[in-house]
């Protein structure tokens, strides 16, 4: 059963929320993308997505944060050449890698009924989706010749986005009932009364 806290339309404070942790990763991903090799940079590109990502669904608990994530961090990361593709195919990417984890968390929630979870499981098939979209849009005919290398890499994002979103839940679950966000989540509550 999914939870009627989940299916409310996003206000203009979520977006913002959003906003800033997808200027904070693609920030992260452009100083990652400058200072690695381009195999390093793929790899910390998708950690900082899948991270970036499970913090916007955990600040904000509703459906939809996912694919405007997704969405706003292939806009400012537009130019990046960290996934192997640029300009529209990364935004393109990113909405497909978005709108997957919206469509498993959901599904999962009707079954699973556990948070972290539904997060992990949605987290780690987001990431794959990102290789093997970005594999065929930057040429599907190179992307069917090398199999084993594409299910290699496939594999590599799969773990990325596995151990980012478990490190990344097990770093949450320490900090949830900290002074600092308790009082983030109660500030973003008060702004519903003014916007």
């Amino acid at each position: 059963m999914i939870g009627h806290e989940h299916l409310i339309i996003l206000k203009p404070k979520d977006y913002f929320c959003v906003g800033v942790v997808s200027v904070l990763s693609s920030f992260l991903m452009l100083i990652g993308s400058l200072f690695t090799s381009p195999s390093v940079s793929l790899i910390l590109s998708l950690a900082l997505l899948i991270i970036g990502m499970n913090l916007s669904v955990y600040l904000i608990k509703k459906a939809g944060v996912a694919v405007i994530f997704s969405l706003l961090t292939g806009i400012f990361t537009f130019f990046l050449n960290d996934i192997g593709v640029l300009g529209w195919q990364k935004i393109i990417t990113f909405l497909v890698s978005g709108l997957l984890f919206e469509l498993i968390f959901l599904l999962l929630k009707i079954r699973v009924h556990d948070v972290p979870l539904e997060l992990i499981i949605g987290s780690s098939l987001s990431a794959v989706t990102v290789v093997l979209v970005s594999a065929f849009l930057l040429s599907s005919s190179l992307a069917r010749s090398f199999p084993l290398e594409l299910l290699n890499l496939l594999l590599l994002a799969f773990v990325v986005g596995l151990f980012s979103s478990v490190l990344f839940f097990l770093f949450w679950q320490a900090v949830e009932q900290s002074k600092l966000i308790l009082k983030l989540e109660s500030y973003l509550m008060s702004l519903n009364r003014w916007i």
